[in-house]
């Protein structure tokens, strides 16, 4: 029987991984129908509204640049009072792995640290700490406008500003956040081989490196030898996935620019008391219940899915989408077993023991016989 885990020799000190595959047995029904933008003419769009047998939202999603954005909404009121009851029950259940994994090494005691990538809004009793490329700017604007009563516009500024906000907050301010009942602490995770994937995509497309620069390069400098160096780039990005991963593999976590740092290194999962864990791929369904604690908007909050790339041997988003038989957690796998599929095994074995912590906190998983990826509830 295969082990749906990621194997490392640290196994036995953090105990067995769950199997992962925890999944509502739902189809996804979907209809699709593509739209032409004519006032982006060279930008192919295609919208839909979906529709889940146990999720009963409707959600608009957008495909645009290849990265599938997702307006979420809130439940129809009629099923919220159901839906309540099942959500909990699986914060709950990811809180006591979390808890469950940070016993199996050695205690740590419970502590306010500003290296942390945390975000506060004292008055709205809420606190959160988020990874790159796991929604992160969705909670940045949510926790600015919170500050700002809706004020002042939105900037990019805002990342900065709310980091330095939190961090020079009074010492008996965070000592409030960090043991009140009365205030929601919010981690926000994703699998790591979907933010690696999300990550490099993003950084590393030509789009990206030509109005904003080689800025990875300039945090990465032994990177640029890496370009090409199994396999050419494809057209939209300046260094193929298998040699950024192989680079990664070679040279650390510590010499990675701060989008592939581990939830482990930004946010200290095991000594900060976080009440909910929000996973990016099952935020359509279940983040609402979560922003309703601290009287959250849903509007304008938006997630992304892995982006796919155009690489001619993927199916496109259309073709898995449209299939009423894949569930939304074989997507998730699919794309990142076709990223995986041209990474050495032994490069995949060193990947996965440098992000070992995050899966084992958060009950991710990866197969690397399969290359199937899991946990996404």
């Amino acid at each position: 029987m295969t082990l749906k885990s990621i194997q490392t020799q640290n196994h036995r000190a953090l105990g067995k991984f769950r199997d992962g595959a925890s999944f509502n047995n739902r189809r996804i029904l979907s209809e699709y129908e593509d739209n032409i933008d004519v006032q982006a003419k060279t930008e192919k769009m295609r919208t839909a509204t979906v529709f889940r047998s146990l999720i009963p939202y409707q959600k608009a999603i957008t495909v645009k640049n290849d990265r599938a954005w997702v307006q979420l909404t809130v439940p129809l009121a009629g099923d919220r009072n159901r839906l309540k009851k099942v959500i909990s029950k699986k914060y709950m259940r990811r809180k006591v792995e979390l808890k469950s994994s940070c016993r199996r090494q050695r205690p740590r005691s419970m502590r306010w640290n500003d290296s942390t990538q945390m975000i506060a809004a004292p008055e709205r009793r809420v606190v959160a700490c988020f990874v790159q490329k796991a929604g992160s700017t969705s909670w940045h604007k949510l926790i600015y406008n919170f500050r700002h009563k809706g004020e002042k516009k939105w900037s990019n500024e805002g990342h900065v500003e709310n980091r330095e906000y939190t961090k020079h907050l009074p010492d008996k301010v965070k000592a409030g956040l960090l043991r009140s009942p009365e205030v929601t602490r919010v981690l926000c995770v994703r699998h790591p081989f979907a933010r690696l994937i999300s990550g490099w995509n993003s950084k590393f497309h030509k789009y990206f490196v030509s109005t904003v620069g080689n800025l990875m390069f300039k945090a990465m400098p032994e990177l640029a030898s890496y370009v090409g160096k199994t396999s050419p780039p494809d057209e939209d990005h300046v260094i193929a996935f298998e040699d950024f991963a192989q680079y990664v593999a070679d040279y650390g976590l510590d010499k990675v620019d701060v989008h592939f740092k581990t939830v482990e290194q930004l946010c200290r999962p095991c000594e900060f008391p976080y009440d909910y864990v929000v996973k990016a791929e099952s935020a359509i369904d279940d983040l609402w219940w979560v922003l309703n604690r601290f009287n959250a908007s849903m509007e304008s909050f938006l997630v992304h899915d892995v982006a796919l790339g155009r690489s001619t041997d993927l199916q496109t988003d259309t073709e898995l989408q449209k299939n009423e038989d894949v569930q939304q957690k074989q997507i998730f796998s699919d794309i990142v077993r076709h990223f995986f599929l041209r990474v050495p095994r032994e490069t995949t074995r060193t990947l996965m023991s440098l992000y070992y912590e995050d899966f084992v906190r958060f009950g991710y998983t990866f197969d690397i016989q399969t290359l199937s990826a899991g946990g996404f509830e």
